[in-house]
């Protein structure tokens, strides 16, 4: 009957709504399949290839790119990891940014290695 709520707090009384619901009992077992260990090594991964997702799903041999990017989307972003990583790719655009605005290396020093003054110095 509309209305009635099974297990998963899911409202049941369509064919939708099974499909719904057997998808979203797919991607719960699919999820629970990533150990601690696991969990902790993606963290690691997609800070370190910078949310390359394909890099990472390499460097997990146990792990393929579609269940990387399942657990990225339904896991990862709604976690409390997910705000680190959000602010690694800050800093990373930051820094980037800073290092396009100095403009190609001229090979001039950057400070006098006597007086420390800094600037664009011709020595």
């Amino acid at each position: 009957p509309d209305g009635d709520k099974d297990e998963g707090s899911m409202v049941v009384g369509s064919d939708s709504d099974s499909d719904d619901h057997q998808t979203t009992t797919a991607i719960s077992r699919r999820n629970a399949l990533w150990s601690a260990t696991s969990r902790e090594t993606f963290h690691r991964l997609i800070i370190l290839h910078k949310k390359n997702l394909r890099l990472v799903a390499r460097d997990m041999p146990d792990k393929n790119m579609g269940d990387v990017l399942q657990y990225y989307l339904s896991v990862y972003k709604a976690s409390r990891s997910y705000p680190i990583l959000k602010a690694v790719m800050q800093k990373e655009r930051e820094r980037l940014e800073a290092e396009e605005m100095r403009g190609p290396d001229d090979g001039n020093d950057q400070y006098c290695k006597i007086c420390d003054d800094g600037g664009e110095l011709l020595c």
